[in-house]
């Protein structure tokens, strides 16, 4: 048979069908790739759904004021900042000394962890908030947390800036606090909380104000405040130094 002359219809048959054939294993194979990827695409999403609702979980960890007081011998500890975890990536609140990040500790407590960026985190800082954890709980043997929130601890420790850790107050400040409640705030109970912050305080340590941002209210507590920056060199915003040797003497 000439190359010119046409193939019979059998063999043109033939070649049709295995074309045919392939086009389908082809189409076939392509409807399998795609539902592998939607299958592992909702895998993904499953799994996405799963951590969210963990950490949901984890965000509203136990407050209750009785697992306060458990952590109460941390106050004369450098505390491990691997203990706590960070909820989310930005901070619930800031100023221009202060950033709270929410933050759970051990995976039960929810608290709040303020970053002090208007400090250097060094010696100097770390010899005087050792000195303020005695104040922190002087307070507490005082006030026993009936007005004033407490402080746990702090952290330093290859950070540029101390880290000090205090229960969540879910309510905000003061101010917040009465906008979010009306005429159904406890107002009576700022009155208190005032007047344990004023009376409160060891003489010469600066006691908070509850109207500044970093004096969060908590029902019935209001926080000591941060005494320790006061008399410390500050550092320019932004800037990262590495804490040094952590020896107090």
């Amino acid at each position: 048979m000439s190359a010119l002359e046409p193939l019979p219809e059998r063999i043109r048959d033939s070649a049709h069908d295995q074309l045919v054939a392939a086009l389908l294993n082809i189409q076939n194979s392509q409807a399998i790739t795609e539902d592998a990827l939607q299958s592992r695409s909702r895998d993904i999403q499953s799994i996405k759904s799963l951590m969210q609702q963990m950490m949901t979980g984890l965000g509203s960890a136990n407050t209750n004021f009785p697992s306060w007081r458990d952590l109460q011998n941390l106050q004369f500890e450098n505390l491990d900042s691997s203990n706590f975890t960070l909820i989310g990536q930005y901070p619930s609140s800031m100023s221009n000394a202060v950033e709270t990040y929410e933050g759970i500790y051990l995976g039960r407590d929810k608290v709040a962890i303020k970053v002090v960026r208007s400090v250097a985190a060094n010696e100097a800082s770390f010899c005087r908030l050792k000195r303020e954890c005695n104040v922190w709980k002087r307070l507490w043997d005082i006030d026993r947390g009936k007005h004033l929130l407490p402080y746990f601890g702090f952290w330093q420790t290859d950070e540029a800036f101390p880290h000090l850790v205090s229960p969540w107050p879910a309510n905000g400040n003061a101010l917040a606090y009465v906008k979010q409640m009306g005429n159904k705030a406890d107002y009576a109970g700022l009155v208190k909380v005032q007047h344990g912050s004023t009376r409160g305080y060891p003489e010469g340590n600066p006691y908070p104000d509850p109207r500044k941002p970093y004096s969060q209210w908590t029902r019935p507590a209001n926080p000591y405040g941060l005494p320790a920056g006061r008399h410390l060199p500050a550092v320019p915003r932004g800037s990262r130094q590495m804490g040094v040797g952590l020896v107090c003497r």
